[in-house]
């Protein structure tokens, strides 16, 4: 991943990353939700995945990614991403 996109506060609805995917030309997006998506480790992490004209991935594609997810052997998170200001609207460079 080169580039984040973030909602300010994390908090965007899923009609409104489909507008900021055709916005900027994303290739696609993703997004975590507590919708209908179940998340957890037994699930699929409440993961969507949009293409790039900003509707929902082919169901083959959604399936794959789920497939994915319950491969998961671990999580590996970025020591230098600490203190991200998600209340802050700008452009954040972590190296």
């Amino acid at each position: 991943v080169k580039k984040l996109l973030i909602a300010r506060d994390a908090i965007i609805s899923t009609p409104a990353v489909s507008c900021v995917i055709r916005k900027y030309g994303t290739d696609g997006g993703i997004v975590l939700t507590a919708s209908h998506n179940p998340g957890g480790i037994d699930d699929d992490f409440g993961v969507k995945f949009n293409i790039a004209n900003g509707g929902p991935a082919l169901e083959a594609v959604t399936n794959s990614v789920y497939d994915k997810t319950r491969q998961l052997t671990n999580i590996r998170l970025c020591p230098t991403l600490t203190n991200i200001d998600l209340l802050t609207l700008g452009k954040h460079i972590y190296e």
